[in-house]
């Protein structure tokens, strides 16, 4: 048999891990890894198969992609349907086996942000609040509106602030924590799955206010009924107004007469109207004022009209003030001393008297009456040894106080001194570094009281002076002051105390010097460098040969830069660990290391590494280039731009080389070395409409690094462009008060790519800056900018967009402004009549404008001058439907001018002004028979027959209901005689 065997091949083994990257309305996009067997033989290509996820589906073709290919979209897919797909391997043998996908994927409609909120409006205004409502948006962009965003800014800013995010059906918010009088922009905008809706604003800023006032002043006169010495009662009237809001409490001040500071005194519930003042001085004049308070604030306060002033009845005094104290005693007299009292009782004082009791007697005896001035007496001719209880009374003319009497009897004897110095030696012994033990013995001599404490004074000779060491009970004899400084010499001196006072001291012959009975340890062992890297280096030792006579406490490790003197703490490590590294290194920066043992009485002497140390990395060849693409495509050639590798291998990168393979070939092919580490780099040459690979690798001094590989191939093809500019003109076919609807004609060319929109920008002509207003559809020549401000002119730009890119921009010339449909009236019409005029009153008549503007009259607005002034003064108001109106309070003889405004919620018309003056004048009267009257006619008649008439003479006047004067002014129409 030959020593030679024929391979055999078979079917490719399927596809690993089929995944959905992408989903829209009619197609998903999949992508796959190779088969980890391809049966022997090369992978020709890739079959792809989808089939509803129903019952009884059956699976169907979608297409075959080359065998180089791993990602394939599936198109003209039914929207709403699930779909499950699958993808089988192809070689020369046959089909593998189906690789399913794990998920099924189910092609949905795009999805965009609302339309704005409709019909924004402030319903409810409050102090420091307001209430807005809105109308849902028209348009959810095809997902339910999950929130609506209120925000709010102060008129004066540019920037707005987070009020609150309320649920998708609600159609009202609270605006809080507004200031009062400060006026606001509110806005609103809708959210959905897909972001934010443009804004919808307030036509108008909102100011917020509060609804209700301060209530008045309560009624008077505030009224005193009661005074007495350190209180008074007043009684007031509630306030006529309680400004709309409950009183809440009423707040009574106080002042002295003589000063003009006003003091709380009280306050009381609102169905109170009376109170007592209390803690005030006795003798004092007080004025009061009361204030009613409601959730506004205070009213006016309500004052009293005179001072008042706080008296009572005179009374016994009150004891004297604190205790009773001996200060001194000897052997037959006692000096007290004592306090005047608080009280006198409304009477001076007359004297303060002293009683004594000694132990045999049962009764107090006079001692002695001391003037009313003094506050010490000393009294005489005591018996020595004998105890004694003393007390002491105030008096004044009403009578006497209680008595204050001694805690304690007192013992006439003689004074007691101070105790001798404490025996000696005074013996000094070192406990540890910075202590000393000092013993002494008590002295022999107390100065017949116990000894209290022992007070140490200490000398540091090295700094001179003497200061205060200790202070010990007076039954301990030995002491340790530690604090001290080591290898200092120090004095020390004891004093005895009793209650006389301090005694003379015991010194300290010698100085004693503060040092401790045991050593720092030795300098550590064996100090080396492990493990060095660009950033860091293992520090090892071995320990010290001597601990000093105590344990170590640990390792002190230090470093400092090659070149300086000052250390810098590398770390610490335990008793026990022996190794430590060094971080946060500078690369190829020598450094010095250095360690230390510590025990309790310090550190050791360094051990200093013998050669400095520098922190170096190992140079390997970089990793492959990040994000390479293809940025530009011709007919010849492409552009390839990269990032550079995220790890250089230690080294910086030098160059980099680009390879290329033709379409379904297995080798690369060099195509060049850039030379440099630049990040973009043009490969011509190319042949048109084949598809190639490319792969660049980073190169450094170690070497050529692992390459980044494109996934997908590049075919050079002719170059694509923007398209052309829109046609023009950009006309304004339609404006509202905030928008504008923009018509214009589509590019001449679209660049060789079909249109994917139209991009629209604004510009306000107040802030030249151009915003963008949004993306429309490709196949729509006309769109509405919407949240604009009225009467504001606005540049607008369309530019048409492809793959490659945006067109030149469309501009129009002039700017345009959003104008309402609606506007304000005409002015009314001509003549303005006079139909009455008295000595301080005229009514005056007009017509009706020609046009209302597009919205329903609201009324008129009359205003009047003087002849000879230019200022125009408010008259009145009238009804849409009334066109008279009588002017009062006017100036006989006086040239009156009128003028009339027609209003709508739009605002007023220009106005109607009168072309002759109106004077107000007396009409005098016939002073022969009694007037009759002749008839009432209608508003609108203007001419009357009179009929029945006899030959005499005849006058006649005329007037309208209700006139303003309070006399009859007559208007002679003429003097008739009815003769006939």
């Amino acid at each position: 048999m030959s020593p030679f065997s024929y391979l055999t091949t078979e079917v490719s083994r399927p596809p690993n891990k089929v995944n959905i990257t992408k989903t829209t309305e009619d197609s998903v996009t999949l992508d796959w890894k190779a088969p980890s067997n391809d049966g022997g033989a090369r992978i020709t290509g890739y079959h792809i198969q989808f089939k509803e996820d129903t019952p009884g589906a059956t699976w169907k073709d979608a297409g075959k992609v080359g065998g180089y290919d791993t990602k394939a979209t599936i198109q003209d897919l039914e929207t709403g349907k699930n779909y499950k797909f699958a993808v089988l391997a192809e070689n020369e043998n046959g089909l593998s086996e189906p690789c399913v996908a794990d998920k099924t994927a189910t092609p949905k409609k795009s999805v965009k942000p609302p339309s704005p909120p409709q019909d924004l409006e402030v319903s409810e205004i409050r102090r420091d609040s307001v209430v807005v409502t809105w109308k849902h948006s028209k348009n959810d962009g095809g997902s339910a509106i999950t929130n609506y965003i209120v925000e709010k800014r102060e008129t004066w800013k540019t920037s707005w602030a987070h009020v609150d995010r309320v649920r998708g059906e609600m159609t009202t918010a609270e605006v809080i924590y507004l200031q009062e009088g400060t006026s606001y922009n509110i806005r609103i905008m809708a959210e959905n799955v897909a972001g934010l809706s443009e804004p919808t604003e307030l036509d108008e800023p909102v100011v917020p206010k509060s609804p209700y006032k301060v209530p008045t002043a309560p009624v008077g006169p505030l009224e005193v009924t009661e005074v007495n010495s350190q209180s008074v009662t007043i009684q007031w009237k509630a306030p006529e107004k309680d400004g709309g809001l409950p009183i809440k409490r009423y707040v009574i001040e106080r002042r002295e007469a003589k000063r003009q500071t006003w003091v709380k005194a009280d306050s009381v519930r609102p169905g109170t109207t009376s109170c007592t003042i209390d803690k005030l001085m006795e003798g004092g004049h007080y004025v009061f004022r009361i204030f009613a308070e409601n959730d506004e604030g205070l009213s006016p306060p309500l004052e009293s009209d005179a001072p008042v002033t706080c008296r009572r009845a005179p009374e016994k005094p009150g004891p004297p003030s604190g205790k009773l104290r001996a200060t001194k005693v000897t052997a037959d007299t006692v000096t007290l001393d004592w306090l005047p009292p608080l009280d006198d009782g409304g009477s001076p004082l007359t004297a303060f008297i002293i009683e004594a009791m000694d132990s045999k007697a049962k009764d107090w005896s006079t001692m002695a009456e001391v003037n009313p001035e003094a506050s010490k007496h000393t009294l005489k001719n005591l018996k020595e040894g004998e105890e004694y209880l003393f007390r002491i009374s105030s008096q004044n003319a009403i009578g006497r106080s209680k008595p204050v009497q001694m805690d304690s009897p007192i013992t006439p004897s003689r004074p007691i001194e101070t105790p001798g110095a404490p025996r000696g030696p005074l013996i000094a012994k070192n406990e540890g570094r910075d202590s000393i033990v000092l013993s002494w013995q008590p002295p022999l001599d107390d100065g017949g009281t116990p000894i209290t404490a022992y007070i140490i004074d200490k000398l540091d000779v090295q700094r001179g002076g003497w200061m205060r060491a200790a202070r010990v009970a007076g039954n301990v004899t030995s002491h340790t002051l530690s604090g001290l400084i080591k290898d200092h010499d120090f004095n020390f001196r004891v004093y005895a105390e009793n209650k006389a006072g301090v005694g003379q001291p015991l010194d300290l012959k010698t100085p004693i010097k503060a040092k401790s009975v045991y050593n720092p340890p030795s300098s550590p062992r064996d100090f080396t460098a492990t493990d060095i890297q660009e950033d860091s280096v293992m520090l090892r030792w071995s320990p010290p040969d001597s601990n000093g006579g105590l344990d170590i406490l640990g390792y002190v490790v230090e470093r400092r830069d090659v070149g300086r003197q000052q250390w810098s703490r590398v770390g610490q490590t335990t008793p026990d660990v022996t190794t430590i590294k060094a971080r946060n290194l500078l690369e190829g920066r020598p450094y010095s290391f250095r360690v230390m043992a510590e025990n309790l009485e310090g550190l050791s002497e360094p051990t200093t590494m013998l050669q400095p140390i520098t922190p170096e990395r190992l140079i390997e060849p970089p990793g492959p280039p990040q994000d390479l693409m293809c940025t530009d495509i011709d007919k010849e050639s492409v552009t390839l731009t990269w990032k550079k590798p995220s790890r250089e291998g230690g080294a910086p990168i030098t160059s980099y080389v680009v390879e290329k393979r033709e379409g379904k070939a297995a080798s690369w092919t060099r195509v060049a070395d850039t030379g440099f580490a630049t990040h973009v780099f043009n490969v011509d040459g190319l042949i048109e409409g084949y598809e190639y690979f490319f792969q660049v690798r980073a190169k450094n001094t170690s070497g050529v690094g692992e390459p980044a590989t494109m996934k997908s191939p590049v075919i050079p093809s002719k170059k694509k462009d923007k398209p052309s500019a829109p046609e023009g003109p950009l006309e304004c076919s339609g404006s509202t008060e905030d928008s504008i609807t923009l018509s214009w004609q589509p590019p001449a060319s679209n660049g060789g790519s079909p249109l994917t929109g139209y991009v629209i920008e604004k510009s306000d002509v107040r802030r030249p800056k151009w915003v963008r207003v949004g993306k429309f559809s490709p196949d729509e020549t006309s769109a509405t900018v919407s949240s604009l401000l009225e009467n504001v002119g606005y540049f607008f730009r369309v530019m048409a967009e492809n793959k490659v890119g945006l067109s030149p921009a469309l501009e129009n010339e002039l700017p345009f402004k959003p104008k309402s449909q609606f506007g304000v009236p005409s002015r009314p019409q001509a003549p303005v009549k006079t139909l009455q005029i008295t000595r301080d009153s005229a009514t005056i008549q007009w017509q009706p404008p020609t046009s209302d503007g597009g919205s329903p009259l609201t009324g008129y607005v009359v205003e009047r001058r003087e002849d000879g002034h230019r200022g125009w003064m408010y008259c009145g108001r009238t009804d849409a439907d009334v066109t008279i109106q009588t002017s009062a309070a006017l100036t006989e003889n006086t040239q009156y001018y009128y003028r009339i405004y027609a209003e709508n919620k739009y605002g007023r018309s220009e106005p109607l002004e009168s072309e002759f003056p109106v004077v107000p004048k007396r009409v005098f009267e016939y002073a022969g028979s009694a007037w009759f009257k002749e008839a009432n006619l209608e508003p609108f008649i203007d001419v009357y027959l009179t009929q029945n008439i006899m030959r005499y003479e005849y006058f006649f006047r005329v007037y309208a209901d209700n006139p303003l004067s309070c006399v009859w002014d007559s208007i002679d129409l003429s003097s008739i005689e009815g003769r006939f």
